[in-house]
């Protein structure tokens, strides 16, 4: 009796086994052609609250689940491309005041916020294997504030999508592939709000 009580716990607890994800670094992509904004800018990255648990979708049974942190690569990723995008930048880990922006000389501050995050996984079986695909929506914000405080500000939601052949392993892989996609796509758009952002504080000036 005590032997099936352990057996039975132990297929529990394996049932319950959660996979930390740690992404790597994703592709980062802006639009081919455009010069760097001119001026000299504080940006603001908001991290830390993008681990997210990915469950089986559509799925009563106890399984497998990932957790996916986002945070390293996301941050990266937004560095580079601000980098890329901007004359000269300074990071800060808040969002400065319009007085601090005008004693340090600063023409904008730009801020990319993280907003919601949700994952989940399914499995299609085939006859000799599975394919595990995995799904990611996020919400970002990018705003802008100039001499006079917030001048633009724009919420965008994207869809990442990974899938892997092989369930052992595939789970995690297709997660993987999942968040790349997310944050490649992230940056690309996050590249064309943050041009718009700062020309409309430019116009406003």
């Amino acid at each position: 009796m005590i032997k099936k009580l352990y057996f039975s716990f132990l297929l529990i607890f394996l049932a319950h086994c959660t996979t930390r994800v740690h992404v790597s670094d994703a592709e980062v992509s802006t639009p081919i052609g455009l010069k760097k904004i001119a001026g000299n800018y504080a940006a603001y990255i908001q991290t830390g609250g993008w681990v997210i648990k990915s469950n089986q979708k559509g799925s009563t049974c106890l399984s497998q689940a990932f957790e996916i942190d986002l945070n390293p690569s996301y941050k990266k990723a937004m560095q580079k491309l601000l980098e890329s995008s901007l004359e000269k930048v300074t990071f800060f880990e808040r969002i400065l005041t319009k007085e601090e922006l005008n004693a340090k000389g600063l023409t904008a501050q730009v801020s990319i916020l993280q907003g919601s995050a949700e994952a989940g996984f399914v499995i299609h079986p085939g006859f000799f294997t599975s394919t595990v695909e995995t799904t990611m929506d996020l919400n970002a914000i990018v705003s802008s504030f100039g001499s006079s405080g917030l001048q633009f500000q724009k919420e965008f939601k994207i869809n990442g999508r990974g899938s892997d052949d092989s369930f052992s392993g595939g789970g995690e892989k297709s997660s993987q592939l999942a968040a790349q996609s997310a944050i490649a796509q992230l940056t690309e758009i996050g590249s064309l709000y943050i041009r718009e952002g700062l020309r409309s504080v430019s116009e406003k000036v």
